[in-house]
């Protein structure tokens, strides 16, 4: 079977890019409308909200990869760089998260009634393993985002330097 054309694999692309922002949007227009008004200053509204945020972030992440694959698909070295900046300081933020979580758990869980704390403690746990997994799936992608960009920077400039010219060489005589 043949691989698709250039122009095919450039519309599909530009087509997955609408798609990814689509998967990447929504769920956080939902998140925000769910979370609205914000009462930073409350750990039972935090408690919810890392609840939320670490199951709404799962289709984000799926449209944050598809925006990797259209940018390096489409040779777009600076969306790549700009996507794992956006990447990397997704995972620091959620770094930052799992660091104060647990003290909200910890200070919300002496109001909980005991025959609640099971449930209680169950949802502390998936959130924190599902911040987790998405740390280091966003980390995933902001290396991989780095690398990529660096390669097509280099390969770039590789093709500056030797596009157009020849070098032949011979030994004297030989």
């Amino acid at each position: 079977m043949d691989s698709p054309s250039p122009e095919v694999r450039r519309s599909l692309s530009r087509l997955m890019i609408l798609v990814a922002a689509i998967l990447t949007l929504v769920p956080l227009i939902d998140f925000v409308s769910n979370i609205w008004p914000l009462r930073v200053g409350e750990a039972r509204w935090r408690f919810g909200g890392v609840g939320l945020i670490s199951g709404y972030l799962v289709t984000p992440l799926l449209g944050d990869l598809m925006l990797m694959i259209a940018a390096a698909t489409l040779e777009r070295r600076i969306a790549q760089r700009a996507l794992a900046v956006f990447n990397l300081l997704v995972a620091v933020l959620l770094a930052g998260i799992l660091v104060i979580y647990p003290l909200d758990v910890l200070q919300l869980r002496g109001s909980v009634p005991t025959d609640s704390l099971a449930v209680f403690d169950g949802a502390a746990i998936r959130s924190v393993v599902k911040l987790l997994l998405l740390m280091v799936a966003f980390l995933g992608l902001a290396i991989a985002g780095f690398r990529l960009s660096k390669r097509a920077f280099g390969s770039r400039e590789g093709r500056k330097k030797t596009d157009g010219s020849m070098l032949v060489t011979a030994e004297n005589g030989r």
